[in-house]
């Protein structure tokens, strides 16, 4: 686990920082930093925390890779605009360790940094709170003529002007791991626990397969499906693989989210066969769901009662309310389980 020390908008100084005192109680293994103040601020009040330098200072060689390094930073999260051969090289010549990206939304921006969002909607990218202004539907105005916008057009009826297709390198797991990098990263910007959860343990698995099995390791057809079931656009290797500049248009989409489940729940403890379940869309009785847990292998599950928090029956929960669900044939699922449904959707 980590904590991101945000770039600072004003002066900062060393009482707005942490306490040596609060500083004892925070469970985290590091912080990630992406302004030098605040890295300089680090290692002067609290030299023993472990530090990681963001994707956000765009370090992108080996150069720049050693200078954190001299200055005593623990890991680099390389600039998404590095390819893996350019990460195997700063992994082979650098004593740090080296995190990549591997999945998620990507950024028309160098290294994240674009202020889209907080410009036009208050909410930071650089908190984890970015809206994807990028991949609004926008128009043109040209200034002599007010009032006749011009939609943005890439390709037949589609407003793909700045949409990016998302990183998925589910498939190139040995090259990853005999790169020398020693952390995968997962964008997780605006991403539900759904999401941290249905890709985490795919990588996991993958991992652990090639762990076991390096010469036999083929991609298992369900880490894709597994994939496809969480809210994406379409993917691609971003420029894990150099930069197309005879197809610079490989890297765009629509700006239309797909996937193949919806998720309607999690388990969120377990009393005998009731399950209390936090409802993030609306389900019913008698309805057929599916479930996934920590491993891989989930199951389908058919619901046989719903109760609101006062114990009346409910046929059909909202997205918000908070029940106790119970499945036919007294089936117990494992607490923190994810319930979904299978369905194309486009929001």
């Amino acid at each position: 686990m980590t904590h991101k020390v945000e770039s600072p908008i004003v002066c900062l100084q060393k009482r707005d920082f942490l306490s040596a005192q609060a500083a004892k109680h925070l469970s985290f293994d590091a912080v990630i930093v992406s302004d030098p103040g605040a890295f300089s601020l680090i290692r002067e009040l609290h030299p023993e925390l472990n530090i990681h330098i963001s994707t956000q200072l765009s370090t992108a060689n080996t150069a720049a890779v050693s200078f954190w390094e001299n200055n005593g930073a623990r890991r680099v999260v390389l600039a998404r605009e590095c390819t893996l051969a350019d990460a195997e090289k700063i992994a082979r010549e650098c004593g740090i360790e080296v995190e990549v990206f591997v999945h998620g939304s990507m950024c028309v921006a160098v290294s994240g940094r674009c202020l889209l969002s907080a410009y036009l909607s208050g909410h930071s990218g650089s908190k984890g709170r970015c809206k994807h202004s990028c991949r609004w539907e926008w128009q043109v105005v040209e200034q002599k003529r007010p009032g006749e916008p011009i939609t943005v057009f890439e390709t037949g009826r589609e407003t793909i002007f700045f949409g990016s297709k998302d990183l998925c390198l589910i498939e190139y797991i040995p090259q990853l791991v005999k790169s020398g990098v020693c952390s995968f990263k997962v964008e997780g910007r605006m991403k539900s626990e759904s999401y941290t959860a249905t890709v985490t343990r795919v990588y996991r698995d993958a991992l652990d397969c090639y762990k076991e099995n390096h010469d036999g390791y083929k991609v298992n057809p369900e880490w894709i499906r597994e994939l496809e079931t969480v809210s994406h656009r379409p993917y691609g290797t971003g420029f894990a693989f150099g930069y197309s500049s005879s197809e610079p248009e490989s890297l765009q989409t629509h700006n239309h989210v797909i996937s193949t489940c919806k998720i309607l729940g999690v388990v969120d403890g377990i009393s005998e066969s009731n399950h209390k379940v936090l409802v993030k869309n609306p389900f019913s009785v008698n309805e057929e769901m599916e479930w996934i847990g920590s491993k891989m292998a989930g199951g389908m599950v058919s619901v046989s009662e719903i109760c609101g928090e006062n114990g009346a029956q409910i046929l059909k929960p909202q997205g918000g309310d908070i029940v106790s669900v119970s499945f036919k044939d007294r089936i117990i699922l494992p607490d923190y389980a994810i319930l979904r449904r299978r369905t194309v959707c486009h929001d």
